[in-house]
């Protein structure tokens, strides 16, 4: 199987909790999975922390996008550049998965499903403290749009990894998200 697993979460969130359970949960698959190949995909920056990762199965991705640049500027031209750049790396790859590792970035608010063709998408939630405290934290209307394309992705990958039992409950409870569609698989690597 081929297994891509989207870099936002290590390189957005560098040496914060999310970055170091994605980047460890990264490499704990890989080298818990030695018949799969794993693609670590990256559009944000060339990242030192993946390159200690030796496996035979370990596949570094690196394409510059000028993302910053891009949003910045917004506009249909990003994403029909983000779009044509994930349908040909998940067709040149034979991508099985794309797993998506912090849905709350501002690249993964853009991923429109149909750019993954066949491959299943997964993504892993962490919270959603920003909306259950929207008052707090999604008090401007441009911060609550945003947050709310994020959570419309959401709803179109085909499974959910929540870390823990209250965010997979809070998502059905505030955000009526399929339970079936959640797994808890809490976060406990490294």
């Amino acid at each position: 199987m081929n297994i891509a697993f989207d870099a936002t979460g290590i390189e957005v969130w560098k040496g914060s909790g999310i970055g170091n359970y994605t980047l460890n949960q990264f490499k704990a698959m890989a080298s818990a999975s030695p018949q799969d190949e794993f693609y670590y995909f990256n559009i944000i920056a060339d990242s030192p922390l993946i390159d200690a990762i030796t496996a035979a199965n370990f596949h570094k991705i690196f394409i510059y996008t000028g993302i910053d640049e891009f949003i910045q500027k917004g506009g249909e031209q990003y994403y029909q550049l983000l779009g044509s750049i994930i349908k040909n790396f998940i067709t040149e790859y034979s991508i099985d998965i794309f797993y998506i590792t912090a849905p709350f970035t501002y690249s993964a608010a853009l991923y429109k499903r149909e750019w993954f063709k066949d491959a299943a998408v997964i993504a892993s939630v962490y919270d959603i403290i920003p909306y259950v405290m929207r008052e707090v934290y999604l008090n401007q209307e441009e911060m609550f749009n945003w947050y709310i394309s994020c959570i419309n992705m959401l709803r179109t990958v085909d499974r959910l990894l929540a870390i823990s039992m209250s965010v997979k409950e809070d998502m059905v409870k505030h955000l009526s998200f399929n339970p079936d569609n959640i797994d808890v698989i809490y976060g406990g690597v490294g």
